[in-house]
């Protein structure tokens, strides 16, 4: 009887739903059996040999001592991945490039200003030991007024 009861109660928990014939399928590919993302990559060089080795999100990496057999084992997003992150790479390089350039410039005109500078303080110095200080401060501000132009 309490069996009954039960069953009684369990029919009118379940829904019969009728099959209309619209199926819906989807292509999943296991998350055990798809390769996590790549990370970072390195190269090493011993003696003439280059060995890339490729790091992905799970810590696990992997050696290739050749690009040919490294790309025959990668799939599309793999490739893309890794094109993605040397992009970033030589992107900071290029800008770290630019900013060394601008540097060594700008030390140069530095260079070039302290020694005319050294010059106009020698050149004071050797037409008169009388020149005041306030003669010599107008003489400086006129070099640099004139090296600003």
């Amino acid at each position: 009887m309490e069996e009954d009861k039960e069953s009684e109660e369990l029919k009118q928990c379940l829904e019969i739903v009728l099959d209309d014939g619209d199926d819906v399928t989807i292509d999943a590919t296991p998350l055990s059996t798809k390769s996590p993302t790549i990370v970072d990559y390195k190269i090493y060089q011993e003696g003439k040999k280059s060995f890339f080795q490729i790091i992905r999100a799970d810590g696990k990496h992997q050696m290739y001592l050749t690009f040919g057999k490294m790309l025959k084992n990668f799939n599309r997003e793999d490739l893309e991945v890794l094109w993605s992150i040397v992009k970033a790479r030589f992107k900071k390089i290029e800008t770290i490039k630019r900013l060394l350039d601008v540097l060594r410039v700008t030390t140069a005109k530095l260079m070039l200003l302290v020694y005319k500078l050294l010059l106009l303080v020698v050149k004071v110095n050797a037409a008169s030991t009388k020149v005041t200080t306030a003669q010599r401060l107008r003489l400086l501000k006129e070099f640099l007024l004139s090296e600003k132009g």
